[in-house]
């Protein structure tokens, strides 16, 4: 679904939960929701599947995410409804993105070749924040083919001090000079 279409619905849902002071439940509920979603192929499955309702596929979601808020279950009915089910998770990540900008917090993606303890992702995320002036939170990742060091992504911006970047900078250099 086109970011516009997927920001409008993710708008709605923000203007609901900023009215009734609950962004931080809400934001919860549905991250806890995207994630769960993408990382379980048969409920994705099931609000695929043409053969099942969406009152069935709503009711599934309502016992899968028992306590969660009635606002985020009113918008899947309406993404069933215009047969844009595909585009939960979507919403659901937009929406959190909402939240975040909303509260100043910026997310900077950490990938480093080997998992990165607690100790140090915090120094890095302090770092960050202190140079942006923002409150920070870390996505860390784990991308063996760097190498060695680390490439971080914050604002639009990126910081590669990986091995693998190196390596291609020392290549570029020694294939742009010519032999004595």
């Amino acid at each position: 679904m086109d970011r516009i279409i997927t920001g409008r619905y993710a708008r709605a849902l923000f203007d609901i939960a900023l009215e009734k002071n609950c962004l931080q439940s809400y934001s919860e509920d549905a991250a806890l929701m995207a994630d769960t979603i993408e990382n379980t192929p048969e409920l994705g499955k099931i609000l695929l599947d043409p053969g099942i309702s969406n009152e069935q596929k709503l009711e599934i979601l309502k016992k899968s995410f028992e306590g969660a808020e009635d606002d985020i279950f009113g918008l899947f009915a309406v993404l069933f409804k215009k047969n844009r089910q595909t585009e939960l998770t979507g919403v659901l990540r937009h929406f959190c993105e909402l939240v975040r900008e909303h509260e100043g917090i910026t997310v900077a993606t950490v990938e480093s070749a080997v998992e990165l303890d607690n100790d140090r992702l915090e120094k890095i995320r302090k770092s960050l924040s202190d140079n942006l002036n923002k409150r920070v939170e870390t996505d860390a990742r784990v991308l063996p083919e760097l190498i060695g060091g680390i490439r971080i992504s914050v604002d639009g911006h990126l910081i590669d001090s990986s091995i693998l970047k190196q390596l291609e900078n020392l290549r570029k250099e020694l294939s742009g000079s010519t032999p004595a």
